[in-house]
């Protein structure tokens, strides 16, 4: 009975936080495959129209207790160091359609402009204006916590992939974007809690020569 009791304390607690989170909140669970990517799998949209080239997923969850830091990444990526910095090659301003699944498996290694720790194992490619982050961590949710969800697609690996966390979205002047991946934990009690993983912020103001994209 008294687990049964936490157990909904927390669902009201998550209910509760995801209104404070941000206006603009979207679901990403993996559950079927991705028809235009069969790098990744993924579920539809939900609020926002899906890219016709590479669908999104949804998400949204609410962050408890216990650090991040306890649940680190498994897998580091090597950032090679000829990689281009968005600074040393800056996205046009001309606007594109997103990038075929062709176009993303022959896209070369992009650097961010700050990767922390607990984003070693994230990697990121660019086409175009076009930037795709994958974080090989295993990953329960993502959502937009605050900035415009245009042209923003959201996948998460299967089981089988190690449920990895993935991000598409263009980069253009005057974006202000915060990205939250999320991961599920077990507390004290051993029921199951959702809390923060990785955060993507991305920003181009309007006086800066080129985006600032960072993963922590």
């Amino acid at each position: 009975m008294r687990r049964t009791q936490r157990a909904a304390a927390v669902a009201v607690t998550i209910f509760l936080a995801m209104g404070a989170l941000a206006t603009t909140v979207l679901v990403a669970r993996a559950e079927s495959p991705n028809p235009a990517d069969p790098t990744g799998p993924s579920a539809p949209v939900a609020g926002m129209a899906p890219n016709p080239a590479d669908p999104g997923a949804p998400s949204t969850a609410a962050p408890l207790a216990r650090a991040a830091s306890e649940n680190p990444p498994s897998i580091a990526v090597v950032v090679p160091s000829d990689a281009p910095s968005f600074a040393s090659d800056v996205p046009s301003a001309e606007r594109s359609t997103a990038p075929s699944a062709a176009e993303w498996r022959d896209a070369k290694p992009v650097k961010l402009t700050r990767r922390g720790p607990r984003a070693a194992s994230c990697e990121a490619k660019r086409v175009r204006e076009w930037l795709r982050v994958r974080c090989q961590t295993k990953t329960f949710a993502i959502s937009l916590l605050g900035g415009a969800n245009e042209g923003l697609s959201f996948w998460i690996g299967g089981e089988a992939e190690g449920q990895f966390g993935e991000v598409q979205l263009p980069l253009r002047r005057g974006d202000r974007r915060v990205v939250q991946l999320w991961a599920t934990e077990s507390d004290s009690t051993g029921t199951s809690v959702v809390e923060p993983s990785l955060t993507l912020q991305e920003l181009w103001a309007d006086g800066d020569a080129a985006p600032t994209v960072t993963v922590l």
